[in-house]
């Protein structure tokens, strides 16, 4: 009797071919967060430039840096694909994207409340809202 021979079938779990295409998106992601924070530094330096208010400037400038941050992980991620820097850009991704959203909103919140009886935009009509005289809030026309 001669041995028979079984073909040996070898199955690696875990692993599939889409490994350059999520390189290649993990570039992308890291790449605008960079540009992001880029535009957010940029716009919140203008800002301080301007003399503009403090709270109006800061954002820009602090959550420029946390993307920033995030950014050059994700890209660093995606050349050396170590646990370490993957873990820590997704990290760092959800805190920039928790920070920003909060950030937003409190921004929305001060425009509505805050912004809304300043009158940055039409004076005349703010001027005569706010007579001295009668101390009255009716325009006048």
């Amino acid at each position: 009797m001669q041995p028979s021979s079984t073909p040996a079938v070898a199955v690696v779990v875990g692993r599939n071919d889409t490994g350059p295409v999520i390189n290649k998106a993990t570039l992308g992601l890291g790449i605008s967060q960079v540009i992001s924070g880029i535009i957010a530094m940029a716009l919140g330096a203008g800002g301080l430039m301007l003399k503009s208010h403090p709270s109006h400037i800061g954002p820009g400038l602090w959550c420029g840096v946390l993307f920033l941050l995030s950014g050059s992980f994700t890209m660093k991620s995606s050349l050396k694909r170590t646990h370490c820097y993957i873990i820590t850009s997704m990290v760092l991704s959800i805190i920039s994207s928790a920070v920003s959203g909060c950030v937003l909103l409190g921004m929305a919140i001060n425009a509505a409340i805050y912004d809304a009886d300043q009158c940055h935009y039409d004076y005349l009509e703010c001027y005569h809202r706010q007579l001295p005289i009668t101390g009255d809030r009716k325009s006048v026309v």
